[in-house]
């Protein structure tokens, strides 16, 4: 009996699966005849009914806001794209991303960051530790041959040194990485949205943040979210804010 309720468990799993792809497919082909036709919101109606969606489906109901002119939600949607995105791809939503943010008048990053964030974001862990890790063993290499203070360094000093300076190398790679894919990233979708000192609508305003203003949710307390956030003189600082005013990337 045991035997016959896994087999029927599994048969309807692969069902459901078989089932469920098929529907997906059909909803991304009609989502795309509607986007070709200019038929904007219908097409991001039909991404978003798409369960388990990937880098392409968020692209694409990012590029389906920005048609709408909803920069800030074209944003998100972009973000989310650059989770598991391939490096081609990554290039064609950094670019999407510099139009919104030019769209809703903020300031983008310079194109050197972009690139720096693209291979932190596609190049895994392991191979940029093994690529350091060669860096290092050929400066050591160069530098036996014309370090002229050998004789007042010991090799294990000098081994000792390398080996710090590698560490702190990986540590800002992780660092890269952790803000990068930092959980609690948000961004503000209404305009002018009210930064307020403590977690009530009663506390004092420190800020006005402008639709587009990329935050991160640190907590969240008596229905508002703590974030942080950077002034426009670059400062960062700490408010609370109504949640209904941001989008969780």
């Amino acid at each position: 009996m045991k035997k016959i309720i896994l087999l029927s468990s599994v048969v309807f799993f692969l069902y459901y699966a078989v089932f469920a792809q098929k529907d997906n497919q059909s909803l991304f082909s009609q989502a795309n005849n509607h986007f070709m036709h200019g038929q904007f919101t219908l097409a991001r109606e039909s991404y978003e009914k798409i369960e388990d969606k990937s880098s392409a489906v968020w692209q694409n109901i990012g590029n389906c806001f920005f048609n709408e002119k909803k920069y800030a939600n074209a944003l998100v949607c972009w973000q989310r794209a650059q989770l598991n995105a391939s490096w081609k791809q990554l290039g064609q939503l950094f670019s999407s991303e510099v139009l919104a943010l030019k769209a809703l008048r903020l300031q983008p990053n310079f194109w050197w960051q972009y690139e720096i964030k693209r291979m932190v974001m596609v190049i895994p862990k392991l191979a940029w530790h093994i690529l350091l890790f060669l860096l290092l063993a050929y400066i050591l290499l160069i530098s036996s041959r014309y370090w002229y203070i050998s004789s007042l360094v010991s090799h294990s000093h000098k081994a000792t040194w390398f080996a710090l300076f590698g560490i702190m190398i990986c540590c800002m790679i992780w660092y890269g990485q952790a803000r990068i894919f930092k959980k609690g990233r948000a961004v503000v979708v209404k305009e002018k949205v009210v930064v307020h000192a403590g977690p009530e609508k009663t506390f004092h305003i420190k800020n006005k943040l402008p639709m587009g203003s990329q935050v991160c949710v640190i907590g969240r307390e008596q229905g508002m979210d703590n974030v942080v956030y950077k002034t426009e003189l670059g400062k960062t600082e700490c408010g609370w804010i109504v949640p209904d005013f941001i989008e969780i990337v």
